[in-house]
């Protein structure tokens, strides 16, 4: 009889070590890239209806950009059709076409600047865009609601820009979910705001932002703090 002796290890075995962590990683990649051809997709909707709500115009400048509008199509219909002479009408559907054309045109060169702009922020920026100590859903809230805060207070960084946006009742959400400490400078312009949780347990587990206002401008810093630095910080500003 021969000995044949049975390998300790079977292949199988080595085989699906070795699968299921490529397995794992092969799902996380593909719900990485799921979730990130979501948010592109869907993210607009939630940063439109923030800007909805944060947008007020008046009666008079709707007014002008109307009238404005209306004038500058017929024009550039009446234009238009000058160049054909007689051979034939110019239609006010074309004439229509060609100006949302340059309307989208403009938009376009818009939208382009402010992803340049955006991106130049980001890699001048001194913080980090995700930081792992931070829950992440945590880390989007406070993004969300900072950029209504700097939004809002954009043209006019005093207190009472802030107060009254709240006391109007815009965003009510982020009345009823955070609180916000505001300290101004010698001239009353806001330098720097504290936004935290209300919500006790969930500050001592995501922290707080504090928002610092750069030199001569109305940008401002954002800085995410766990509960004890955001705690000593504002222990230090009110003393």
């Amino acid at each position: 009889m021969s000995d044949q002796r049975r390998p300790l290890i079977r292949p199988g075995f080595v085989l699906a070590l070795v699968a299921l962590p490529v397995a794992a990683l092969f799902l996380n990649v593909i719900a990485g890239v799921v979730m990130a051809v979501w948010f592109l997709a869907t993210g607009w909707i939630s940063e439109l209806a923030r800007l909805a709500n944060a947008f007020h115009p008046s009666l008079p400048s709707l007014a002008s950009f109307v009238g404005g509008l209306a004038g500058f199509i017929i024009g550039t219909h009446l234009f238009l059709r000058s160049l054909r002479g007689g051979r034939g009408n110019w239609r006010i559907r074309a004439t229509n076409a060609s100006v949302g054309l340059g309307l989208l045109t403009i938009l376009a060169g818009m939208a382009l600047g402010g992803t340049v702009h955006q991106l130049g922020w980001l890699l001048g920026s001194g913080q980090p865009v995700l930081e792992s100590r931070w829950p992440r859903r945590a880390f989007f809230q406070y993004r969300e609601v900072s950029s209504w805060v700097q939004l809002t207070i954009s043209k006019d960084p005093t207190p009472e820009t802030l107060r009254d946006s709240l006391s109007a009742g815009a965003e009510q959400k982020f009345i009823e979910r955070f609180v916000m400490l505001m300290f101004p400078n010698e001239t009353g312009a806001v330098e720097r705001i504290a936004i935290r949780f209300r919500d006790g347990k969930q500050f001592r587990a995501s922290g707080g932002m504090v928002l610092t206002r750069r030199a001569a401008t109305s940008e401002f810093d954002e800085k995410l703090l766990t509960s004890a630095e955001f705690d000593a910080l504002l222990a230090a500003l009110h003393q």
